[in-house]
């Protein structure tokens, strides 16, 4: 009750403090500096990858990680058909990538990271990738970059109720339900999904001699979700929103190709809510969040008798303030609360972690012509642990009418997981925070053709990220293993991202395409590792190429995805690896308008050269398989 009492106390004053500059009740835009209500939208120089609305509807049920494989250059480690998925951004690892949910960290406080695979799709409005180390806005662990999931209100629009059913190759039965209604004042929206599957497909086993063909085996699944929002506006100027969310999943856990057969399992159960309080005046937005989550994971393993349990709660609370000082001067400042509590038996006891952050941006235009800058820093206080100042430098300079540079460097760091310090036997209480210096410059061409029916943007990004004190998990004796502060790793790459669009009366065609170049170096140098030194980091694809085409014409639409992983290696001196491969997925659909109802028949092909590949070494991912869906809304 103190820690809630303490949490609530943080929001009380600053909104105290806040709320003294909020004097007029009118909306303003402002023409220079553009106040936005996401906060990396705050920082100059960033990059920021936005998944088009067309990909999301298309992949009602799909999950988050099947979304970013399919059409982004991020390498996401994936055990499997529906198994564990982390994402690895610039060449960073699973616990360096934030993600956010309508503001809210998802991360867990035992391991940093989180499952993507448990995301269904279908429950956001909107999928952001913020690339590039962004500490100073987000806190620990923003060293690769974020992942921002939203939720938007629809008002004024009636009643609609939307069903999508699908049937997928190895017995995969996927619904998605979705309630929506709006009014002037209420905007209220309820989606379930439910999926289950065998995932029993074809393999060939490499491990094996004579590279049989197997089938997968304890490898089904069976989640379900519901996703409730409720907006409410106050007044013109004022916007209550609550959000709650409920996912269940129960899968079984195949084994390696290299490992006899497995008799695991793991049940997932996860409860999370929100209440957000916006406030717009006529210089400033004002807002307020309160998250609670409560993660329960339980991993069973009958062939040696272990049944692990897990419980991560937390409670967050945030306010943040943005005011523009004048039409080419803006502030944004704010306070953020969390108490983190992991109840588990691989713990001597309970534990639990406060953390505080402080964070201020300053958003300036400069009197030289088309010039913005961006400086921010924030401070952690977290209980009985010291953590770094962050602070980030970003620019933008307008050269031509279509053409910027933008630049942004910063420091970041991410403290130790509750894991790391409290495993049992091992947890290493003494571990310093690890810490990155990120830089990034590139340029950004939007809009050359002056066309309504043509649009293109692309941009050119180069970046370089050197981490220190990297935590990692060392042998003590053959038994006993301890992390220890004694990683070091360079990452130097570049993204190339272009979207063109052509829309011509009722055709219309979209290409997106993006490629990644990231060469992610060990700088780990002892006197017994010299052969891991200025190694390749193991499962980092140096080359990454993903494409996305779109075809429209009236009621009929075409799309095609192409996807080239390059070779990554598999231990830490280089001397295995994983060959490059080249997935490609297509699917058509056809839309039937009835008055205001619709019915949309869509048939997918994923993995279209049924290639045999595997993401992570040694557990097989399914060839060839087929997706047939009805979507009706009415």
């Amino acid at each position: 009750m103190k820690k809630l009492l303490l949490i609530i106390s943080g929001i009380i004053i600053t909104y105290l403090s806040s709320a003294q500059i909020v004097k007029n009740d009118s909306i303003h835009t402002l023409q220079g500096v553009n106040i936005n209500s996401e906060r990396y939208k705050f920082s100059n120089g960033l990059s920021v990858i936005s998944l088009d609305t067309n990909i999301l509807k298309n992949n009602q049920s799909s999950t988050v990680a099947d979304l970013l494989t399919k059409n982004t250059t991020m390498f996401i480690n994936s055990y499997g058909q529906g198994a564990l998925a982390c994402i690895s951004l610039r060449g960073t690892l699973g616990d360096h990538t934030g993600i956010f949910w309508n503001g809210i960290s998802l991360n867990t406080a035992n391991i940093g990271s989180v499952d993507i695979a448990l995301f269904p799709s279908a429950f956001f409005s909107t999928i952001e990738v913020q690339e590039g180390g962004a500490s100073s806005l987000y806190g620990s662990g923003i060293i690769g970059g974020s992942i921002h999931l939203n939720n938007s209100p629809r008002f004024n629009h009636p009643l609609q109720f939307f069903l999508n059913s699908s049937y997928a190759s190895f017995h995969e039965y996927a619904n998605n339900y979705k309630i929506s209604y709006g009014n002037r004042k209420l905007s209220v929206s309820t989606v379930i999904e439910m999926k289950t599957a065998s995932n029993d497909f074809p393999f060939i086993n490499k491990a094996e001699y004579g590279n049989p063909v197997e089938y997968q085996k304890n490898a089904a699944l069976y989640n379900y979700g519901l996703m409730q929002d409720i907006n409410y506006l106050i007044n013109n100027n004022q916007l209550l929103t609550g959000s709650i969310w409920y996912q269940f999943s129960n899968k079984q856990i195949p084994a390696a190709m290299i490992a006899s057969e497995s008799k695991q399992y793991q049940i997932d159960e996860s409860f999370k809510s929100i209440v957000l309080w916006k406030r717009t005046g006529n210089k400033d937005l004002t807002s307020a969040r309160l998250g609670w989550i409560n993660d329960y994971l339980n991993f069973i393993d009958e062939k040696i008798s272990l049944n692990s349990k897990i419980r991560n709660k937390s409670i967050t609370s945030e306010i943040e303030e943005k005011y523009s000082i004048s039409d080419k001067t803006a502030i944004n400042t704010g306070i953020n609360c969390s108490d983190n509590t992991v109840i588990t038996s691989n713990y001597s006891e309970t534990r639990s972690e406060i953390r505080a952050g402080i964070f201020v941006s300053l958003l300036q235009e400069l009197p030289i012509k088309d010039w913005k800058i961006n400086i921010s820093i924030r401070k952690e206080f977290i209980q009985n642990y010291y953590s770094p100042f962050s602070p980030s430098f970003g620019f933008e300079w307008k050269l031509t009418k279509i053409l910027k540079l933008k630049g942004n460097i910063s420091k970041n760091f991410k403290v130790p997981t509750l894991n790391d310090k409290f495993w049992v036997p091992g947890g290493n209480p003494s571990l310093n925070p690890e810490t990155s210096i990120n830089d990034e410059i590139g340029l950004v061409v939007s809009n050359p053709v002056h066309s309504q029916k043509h649009k293109f943007s692309s941009s050119l990004v180069f970046f370089n990220s050197s981490i220190e004190n990297l935590i990692q998990w060392l042998p003590v004796t053959p038994e006993f293993w301890m992390p220890r502060n004694i990683g070091k790793v360079k990452n130097l790459g570049l993204e190339l991202n272009a979207n063109y669009k052509i829309a011509l009366n009722k055709f219309n065609f979209n290409i997106i395409s993006s490629y990644t170049f990231i060469n992610s170096v060990n700088k780990t140098k002892t006197e017994n590792n010299t052969e891991i030194f200025n190694k390749k980091m193991t499962n980092a694809p140096m080359h990454n190429f993903a494409s996305y085409l779109r075809f429209s014409y009236k009621y009929f639409e075409l799309f095609y995805n192409f996807n080239y992983t390059g070779l990554r290696y598999t231990t830490s001196d280089n001397s295995s690896f994983l060959p490059a491969y080249i997935i490609q997925a297509t699917g058509i659909s056809a839309t039937l308008p009835f008055n205001k109802q619709s019915i949309k028949l869509q048939f997918d092909i994923n993995n279209l050269g049924n290639v045999s590949y595997q993401t992570i070494q040694w557990y097989a991912m399914p060839g060839r398989n087929y997706i047939l869906s009805i979507s009706i809304t009415i």
